[in-house]
């Protein structure tokens, strides 16, 4: 008795990717292969999500280590899985106050920005009249008095960036003045004599 097996080949999963921040999308490349035939895959993010599609591009929320899982199903039902580790960079979180000042007084800007992983390496701020600073906490002086709208920029050590526009106040600064009614005087004048 003489019959003939048949092995298929069988796919080999493989991906590529880049790290990046939270909150922005992550592409990954599909670079799985097979001799012949065709593939289906699976995709498994490591945070509960998943997805089908050969090259997807997905979003993290929140920051972290996740590992991700590609399997990949060819047309005679042969699979093969990759598991690859991936980070997803912490975003700063920019805020900052600013002191409302008269017109002449500098404003006080309190840089408030925080990250949860990593560091900040470098701010920028744009105060709105043709004026920047990279210092922290700056001080500018402002030679109008209305609204300015404030941007900080905060870089992280992992090159992801973050922004916030703020409205910074200067007050105009009020003109002192008064009148004395002739009056007033004749009456005091009148008292004397």
């Amino acid at each position: 008795l003489t019959q003939t097996t048949e092995v298929y080949p069988a796919p080999i999963a493989n991906f590529t990717y880049s790290n990046v921040c939270n909150n922005q999308a992550t592409p990954f490349i599909n670079t799985s292969s097979i001799p012949t035939g065709t593939m289906n895959y699976a995709w498994d993010f490591g945070d509960g999500q998943t997805d089908i599609a050969e090259d997807p591009q997905y979003v993290y929320v929140n920051n972290g280590n996740y590992d991700v899982q590609l399997i990949a199903v060819s047309d005679k039902s042969c699979t093969d899985t990759i598991l690859k580790p991936i980070t997803v960079h912490a975003l700063p979180e920019t805020n900052f106050t600013a002191t409302v000042a008269c017109d002449g007084a500098p404003t006080v800007f309190s840089n408030l920005t925080t990250i949860d992983a990593g560091t900040v390496n470098s701010y920028t701020w744009d105060f709105d009249d043709g004026n920047n600073s990279i210092v922290i906490d700056p001080v500018h002086q402002y030679l109008n008095p209305g609204s300015y709208f404030v941007t900080l920029t905060a870089t992280s050590d992992q090159l992801c960036v973050k922004d916030t526009t703020i409205v910074a106040n200067v007050s105009d600064f009020p003109v002192v003045n008064f009148v004395v009614e002739n009056k007033v005087l004749q009456y005091i004048m009148t008292c004397f004599f």
